[in-house]
């Protein structure tokens, strides 16, 4: 992070626009010209801030490593000319949507917000002290929100037919993609007995996170407990269980009738006229 820009974030400067932090980060090197080291270092952090800012828990140090060096690859294959105190700018519109839909926090996802970030009108002509006048978001044709969806359900079945044991964080909004293009069909019993199960598993591992947390973790544990008991299916967590739960089974099946990659991808796209239908 060039110095500027670091001592002002370090000052709480509220009054950085969004202007002015491209101009700052545009006085820091090319990616190309820094260490490798480095930009996985500034990918890291762009990333661990984007799970936060979400308010989605951090994937293990393994998946982050895949995810970063994923990134890197496409940085350096395409050469891409981005400046390296403007990648947490990208991720953060990215996750604000200021480049419209996104499917998951995926090597894809933040792939696409550098992408359309390098295209964005506000970096072509950085402007110190004026703030942005407000936009209507660049919304992706259909048929690129169609596309992005369906690379990230692809990628997370390769996943999993390489490891079905290996945690997939990205299956919830997977399940909310398949559902809408009717790929999945499920019924309200089988709604229920997900949920059942996923409040238990949800339940269980707050109630062994308290395993050697301090007094204040505990105080925020049994808080999450009583919203869990409270809210019951309508809470957050169990619903993204299940729908992890779900597709892991779903996932197991299709892999069980042998149906690879390839099919899965034409499933997908023998649905397509039911996102377009829902998305016009």
């Amino acid at each position: 992070m060039s110095n500027e820009l670091a001592i002002r974030k370090e000052k709480g400067d509220v009054n950085l626009t969004e202007h002015e932090a491209i101009s700052i980060a545009l006085q820091s090197p090319l990616v190309s010209a820094v260490k490798e080291e480095k930009v996985f270092d500034v990918l890291h952090a762009g990333i661990t801030m984007a799970f936060k800012k979400n308010n989605t828990v951090l994937p293990p140090t393994d998946d982050i490593t895949y995810l970063i060096t994923g990134i890197l690859v496409f940085l350096r294959r395409n050469k891409i000319k981005i400046h390296i105190d403007e990648i947490e700018i990208a991720f953060y519109n990215g996750i604000h949507h200021k480049y419209g839909k996104y499917f998951g926090l995926s090597e894809i996802s933040f792939c696409f917000f550098i992408t359309e970030y390098l295209k964005d009108s506000d970096r072509e002509k950085p402007i110190l002290l004026l703030a942005p006048s407000p936009e209507k978001p660049k919304e992706p044709s259909i048929d690129d929100q169609f596309l992005t969806a369906k690379h990230l359900a692809m990628w997370c079945y390769v996943r999993f037919l390489k490891d079905p044991k290996k945690e997939i964080f990205e299956l919830p909004p997977v399940y909310d993609f398949l559902f809408k293009i009717r790929v999945i069909h499920i019924t309200q019993k089988e709604i229920d007995d997900l949920l059942t199960n996923a409040g238990t598993i949800v339940h269980n591992r707050l109630i062994s996170s308290k395993s050697g947390a301090d007094k204040i973790q505990r105080v925020n544990i049994n808080a999450k407990i009583s919203e869990c008991l409270e809210k019951k299916y309508s809470y957050g967590p169990i619903v993204t269980e299940a729908k992890k739960q779900y597709m892991l089974s779903l996932f197991q099946g299709y892999s069980m009738d042998k149906i690879d990659n390839v099919g899965f991808g034409d499933m997908i796209d023998n649905n397509k006229k039911y996102f377009i239908n829902a998305e016009s």
